[in-house]
């Protein structure tokens, strides 16, 4: 006998401000909604935001740990958890979406992509001593002395301010010889103490030197 498996009404794919909000408005209208995130967390990138300023409807500019949080009390309120599930596979059975991922699958009668951007993958030469990260929540936690940002736009602009808030002094290494982003970010990089700029500079490899610090090679772009 197959091995019954429940249909939900709608599977949301995302767990960011565009995911919990369709969630949300599934629920406005009687469907049963299941929201998914590889992270099992309410938020996506938003969470890393040091903060919001152009968000609709915010009185004020909120750090993105802050309205992730408003994302989840919103959940809550609406009886809607996020379930720890990375879609792997998506394929149909019947008149249904089948999901499959993280060795299980989910049926459901509609779905709503909201998965948002992924970052560029970047590999770094180095023994095993290196950790090149990719989420600035690690180093909030526990921020470092010194931190290399690699990059030249609105991210890493972002997160070298992140960083610079929490104390760190803050190196930045830009392939070209100016910032990809504009506007207010750029002027509060430029005039920041703590945050340096290194352009046309890029990182050829990296070794760990002990005590959980890392020496870059740097090199010129070719």
């Amino acid at each position: 006998m197959n091995e019954s498996v429940k249909v939900h009404d709608t599977a949301i794919l995302g767990a960011g401000p565009a995911g919990c909000g369709a969630a949300v408005q599934c629920r406005r209208l009687d469907l049963e909604p299941v929201l998914l995130d590889r992270t099992g967390e309410a938020g996506g990138l938003v969470r890393e935001a040091r903060l919001l300023e152009n968000y609709p409807g915010l009185p004020v500019p909120t750090p993105g740990s802050d309205f992730a949080a408003g994302l989840q009390s919103m959940l809550v309120r609406n009886r809607i958890e996020v379930m720890m599930f990375e879609a792997m596979k998506i394929s149909m059975e019947g008149c249904n979406f089948r999901l499959e991922g993280g060795g299980g699958r989910l049926l459901s009668r509609s779905l709503i992509l909201a998965v948002g951007t992924r970052p560029v993958e970047f590999s770094l030469q180095g023994d095993d001593g290196i950790t090149v990260h990719r989420s600035i929540l690690r180093l909030k936690a526990s921020p470092p002395a010194r931190a290399a940002v690699i990059g030249g736009g609105e991210a890493a602009l972002d997160y070298s301010l992140n960083l610079a808030d929490s104390g760190t002094l803050v190196t930045i290494l830009v392939r070209g010889s100016g910032l990809r982003s504009s506007g207010k970010l750029k002027e509060e990089v430029l005039s920041r103490e703590g945050i340096r700029i290194l352009y046309n500079t890029a990182p050829l490899s990296a070794s760990s030197l002990g005590g959980g610090v890392i020496g870059i090679e740097l090199g010129t772009p070719s």
